[in-house]
């Protein structure tokens, strides 16, 4: 029974609350499903934190009115309306998964911001986001949705923070190092370190495979899809910087084969792109016959 009490749990009070207060006053903030939007719509609503920021969920939901109705749009129709929201609402706009319109990021790892086209994306990182990688890093939680919420936010945290070091110069780095160290020392911070490593790591490149197929077993045991995608992607990324488009090729269809789905669309025109490159007509027809409809539509 101990094992089941769960009252003295606060994670998913603690995220929410981290996640409304980042935002500046009269924001809006779009975020990922169930997993991030009921959590700080009970701050919000029953508790009554920051009732200034208005919810969205990323379905097109809103606690006081709707985007659009999710059974009677397109894909593309949803777009659009988010597009034109964000652009003539007004107001500071913060997301938690993908960006709801087409423009820069201002990436704080758990929280973004939108910014529009104009202006320069950036990274950036608070004490209280600090602390926070410091207690996920540390943690270990027992049940499914605490588990796998700070898997995410490992992964995030992992990219951001070695992102941030990497253009930092010398001095500036040891504030920062702890932290990173801390994370990636978890197999999801390792995988988020992966999006760096992938693109910076390019002169021993047989040595980050290797380091990729030992993080493959555990993080693929129990990852999401789009985290066993993106192992996937980092490895067809190295196998084209080593000139082998055939493991490159065989690499993106396990990517696009574990997560197939719109989001993932950018290993979607990697692939495409190898294919048409060597002139492979089947290849381009199996694209079309596995993926179908939203394959057509992303590209």
């Amino acid at each position: 029974m101990e094992r089941n009490n769960r009252a003295h749990d606060t994670w998913a009070r603690d995220v929410a609350t981290l996640l409304l207060n980042h935002c500046e006053t009269n924001a809006v903030l779009f975020l990922r499903g169930d997993l991030d939007a009921a959590p700080a719509a009970e701050m919000q609503v029953v508790r009554g934190l920051r009732r200034d920021v208005t919810l969205i969920q990323s379905d097109g939901y809103g606690l006081s009115a709707n985007l659009y109705s999710p059974l009677h749009t397109t894909a593309e129709q949803r777009a659009a309306v988010r597009d034109k929201f964000v652009r003539e609402c007004g107001r500071p706009v913060y997301f938690t998964e993908s960006a709801p319109a087409p423009g820069n990021v201002v990436d704080f790892g758990l929280i973004k911001k939108w910014v529009a086209a104009d202006q320069p994306s950036a990274v950036s990182i608070t004490q209280p986001m600090l602390d926070l990688v410091l207690q996920v890093a540390t943690n270990q939680p027992t049940d499914p949705w605490t588990l796998y919420h700070q898997q995410r936010i490992c992964t995030r945290y992992g990219n951001l923070l070695t992102r941030m070091l990497y253009y930092m110069n010398a001095s500036s780095r040891a504030t920062l190092q702890p932290y990173q160290e801390a994370v990636c020392r978890t197999w999801f911070g390792r995988l988020g370190m992966l999006g760096v490593a992938e693109t910076v790591t390019r002169e021993k490149p047989e040595d980050l495979l290797r380091w990729m197929d030992q993080l493959e077993q555990p993080v693929c045991a129990v990852a999401s899809k789009a985290d066993r995608a993106m192992l996937h992607r980092c490895r067809a990324r190295l196998y084209s910087h080593m000139g082998n488009e055939t493991g490159a090729i065989a690499e993106l269809w396990k990517c696009l084969d574990v997560y197939p789905c719109p989001q993932n669309e950018g290993a979607l025109r990697e692939l495409v792109a190898i294919l048409d490159q060597r002139k492979d007509k089947g290849g381009m027809r199996e694209v079309t016959r596995r993926y179908g409809s939203w394959a057509k539509q992303e590209r």
